[in-house]
């Protein structure tokens, strides 16, 4: 809604900005924040301090299904989605 409060803000640029603001804030905790982000008494005593949360996932272990279903939940949807109405369709030009 504040996006959308600028003057000249379409709702597509205003989007546009949300996904990529949620993309980038996603992307950083996930690849580039290590240890825990908050302290608990549940912690291990900084057993986690050198891993990102992508490395903490199923105790750093390749190709588990816990990740596999983490990488393949956005591109999923998106793939499934029906056309978007707003694209138009190129016109055949009669010659």
């Amino acid at each position: 809604m504040l996006i959308d409060a600028i003057p000249g803000m379409t709702q597509d640029v205003s989007w546009t900005i949300v996904n990529l603001g949620y993309m980038s804030v996603s992307f950083l905790m996930f690849h580039h924040s290590t240890g825990v982000p908050f302290e608990s008494t549940m912690t291990s005593a900084g057993a986690y301090d050198d891993l990102t949360l992508w490395e903490q996932i199923d105790s750093g272990a390749q190709y588990t299904p816990a990740k596999k279903f983490l990488t393949n939940s956005a591109p999923t949807p998106l793939a499934s989605r029906p056309p978007s109405p707003f694209l138009e369709r190129p016109s055949k030009l009669s010659s």
